[in-house]
């Protein structure tokens, strides 16, 4: 198993496990799209990924399919509107490139949620250790 450094804005390399930052209950990581850093929060008990629209149009800019739209309902009990879905769009993690399909929101407080669908499909787990919590990849896609 090899250990990466922690996750911070600068180069460092990834292999298959990295340690991730968790701010209480949120893990956040610093991702990049189209080489672009960008935070994200992992969130394992969200059946979507969703990208906030400023960063779909500054940064992903790749076609959205607009009769994929969903009404949100979120755990506060508020509702928002999803306006379309973006397939394989490019995550890297350190050396590690991954895919997902991602949800477009209007008015989401974060810049990128990576849901249950974007773990299974990249085969992601996640390890709470004394030395913090660390995301490993089983396989590329």
């Amino acid at each position: 198993m090899h250990r990466a450094h922690e996750f911070e804005a600068g180069s460092f390399r990834v292999s298959k496990n990295f340690k991730a930052k968790a701010k209480e209950v949120l893990i956040e990581l610093l991702i990049m799209i189209n080489g672009c850093n960008l935070k994200a929060v992992i969130d394992t008990g969200s059946q979507l990924n969703i990208v906030s629209e400023e960063t779909y149009e500054n940064f992903i800019k790749l076609p959205i399919n607009r009769s994929k739209t969903l009404t949100l309902h979120d755990t506060n009990g508020s509702t928002g509107h999803l306006k379309g879905l973006v397939s394989q769009v490019p995550i890297r993690i350190g050396s590690v490139l991954t895919f997902a399909e991602i949800y477009v929101g209007a008015s989401v407080p974060f810049d990128i949620l990576l849901g249950r669908p974007w773990q299974i499909h990249n085969a992601v787990s996640i390890h709470e250790r004394h030395t913090g919590t660390w995301l490993e990849f089983g396989h590329s896609p």
